[in-house]
């Protein structure tokens, strides 16, 4: 038996649908076509009113700015000051709340009860990342529906009522900033900072070896941590029997895995070894030790194109910048055609090798972010938002997020080309705007309009790939690859 989560409609336009989910997915109900739960003709639902993401059993409610704000149990969530009526207004409460099972939202004349199922009482205890208190009796309490909750569907339901204080928005802005200004900086730090995540790889790494300040994991010497995202932490090391230099990343699950869903997740993750192009880090190793995956790459030492991109001052110039995006898109055309989707490209996913007075560009970690997300691994990537990858994400992956295709990866090396030639994000993020309405709403600002020096063919060719509607755009990377060759010749 698996973890479910079950909307059913009790009332409104669509009432008596139900919507089920069982592994990592995102939700969109409002009028636009392209929610999921549509409703068109209600007048008090905004174009993509709330976001649901759903990691079974745990499901997290967002309300994107919507004008009328959405309740849960009688409790307004979100939702712009009614005295304005500008579209950027701030939201006046609370936009993010967890659900429990027997919750009901309510959307304008449309009312939905939710229903959670979790696969064990143990499993949900230990996929209960926000309650690290929760044990078996605590989840129960928190799934199990009490005698009152069998009349449910007729109780009615009393909105209106004001959320207390946001005790967590506050919070969740600044993670947001963090996480945004992370592709502004370097991630690099000091070798000395090895230290500070000593506890870390203790908590997360089961056979490791901590002698004379260094650690050992499964037979490679950390030496240095050179990067840390939302899932993972990159460190430059050496394998002790040969002194090799390798890059390991480090992946510790948000949730609770068993040995069989660790395997599972390592065989899917075995066949980016089919992945052999000079322009694709190559996969020498992967395991599992402790809690944590890790995974052995080639080492690049000239950092990543984030890296190159803060030491020149925030930009590069196209014509420093050309050779890089070919060979980053010879990379992905080599994935593509060998029908593999990255998912999470983003200058901290394009690594840099000195070679002469150039440099050798890689594309990093194919295929481990859409693995990790599917397994379940992930935790909430959406509404936990980190990673800062707003600035690099398509549409669609919000309004199709189990089914990432090339013409997805497109639109994110598209941004990574934008960031690196302006030091800018291709949408404008208004203040007061959800990222994630930006995301669904806002069509990328055409390149020039940005930087004029952009010479206009190199701009046509970027302004396509980020176009809005994904039959737009280059369908993928080969296209959008030949149409660069075609700007040298």
């Amino acid at each position: 038996m698996v973890s479910k989560v079950l909307l059913k409609v009790l009332s409104g336009p669509i009432k008596g649908k139900v919507f089920e989910f069982s592994r990592h997915d995102a939700f969109i109900l409002g009028r636009g076509k392209d929610c999921h739960a549509k409703l068109e003709k209600d007048t008090r639902v905004s174009r993509h009113h709330f976001l649901l993401e759903v990691n079974p059993p745990v499901a997290i409610l967002r309300d994107l700015g919507s004008l009328n704000g959405t309740y849960v149990n009688g409790v307004r969530h979100g939702g712009r000051r009614r005295a304005s009526a500008d579209a950027g207004a701030p939201p006046t409460q609370d936009f993010q709340v967890r659900l429990n099972n027997g919750d009901r939202i309510v959307v304008g004349r449309t009312q939905v009860l939710v229903r959670i199922y979790p696969a064990s009482l143990r499993a949900a205890a230990q996929q209960n990342v926000e309650r690290p208190d929760c044990d078996a009796g605590a989840a129960k309490r928190l799934y199990t529906p009490t005698t009152a909750e069998a009349n449910l569907e007729e109780r009615p339901v009393v909105v209106g009522k004001a959320a207390p204080p946001a005790h967590g928005k506050a919070e969740a802005v600044a993670a947001e900033k963090q996480a945004k200004n992370a592709e502004r900086v370097p991630p690099q730090v000091a070798a000395g900072e090895i230290g500070g995540i000593r506890n870390l790889i203790q908590q997360a790494v089961g056979r490791y070896r901590d002698k004379d300040g260094t650690i050992e994991v499964d037979g490679y010497k950390l030496e240095k941590l050179v990067g840390r995202g939302g899932m993972g932490s990159v460190y430059r090391a050496r394998r002790v029997t040969d002194d090799f230099p390798v890059a390991v990343k480090v992946m510790v699950p948000k949730v609770g895995a068993s040995d069989k869903s660790r395997h599972r997740f390592l065989k899917e993750i075995d066949v980016i070894r089919e992945l052999n192009h000079p322009n694709i880090t190559t996969l020498i190793e992967s395991g599992v030790t402790g809690k944590a995956f890790y995974f052995v790459f080639d080492y690049c030492n000239g950092g990543s194109l984030a890296d190159l991109v803060f030491r020149r001052g925030g930009k590069l110039s196209s014509k420093a910048f050309y050779p890089i995006m070919l060979q980053c898109l010879a990379g992905l055309e080599h994935a593509h055609q060998r029908g593999f989707v990255h998912r999470d490209l983003k200058p901290g996913n394009i690594l840099l090798h000195q070679q002469g007075t150039g440099w050798l560009a890689k594309v990093a970690d194919f295929g481990l972010a859409k693995q990790f997300e599917q397994a379940g691994f992930s935790g909430m990537t959406l509404t936990g938002a980190f990673g800062g990858t707003y600035d690099f994400m398509p549409r669609e992956q919000l309004t199709d997020f189990k089914n990432t295709k090339p013409v997805s990866d497109v639109w994110s090396l598209g941004a990574t080309f934008y960031r690196a030639l302006t030091g800018t994000s291709p949408r404008e993020y208004p203040n007061g705007r959800d990222p994630m309405g930006v995301v669904l709403q806002e069509r990328a600002v055409p390149i020039r309009d940005r930087d004029p020096s952009v010479p206009p063919a190199l701009a046509a060719v970027l302004d396509k790939a980020l176009a809005y509607d994904a039959e737009d755009r280059f369908q993928n990377a080969s296209e959008m690859y030949q149409a660069f060759k075609g700007l040298s010749s």
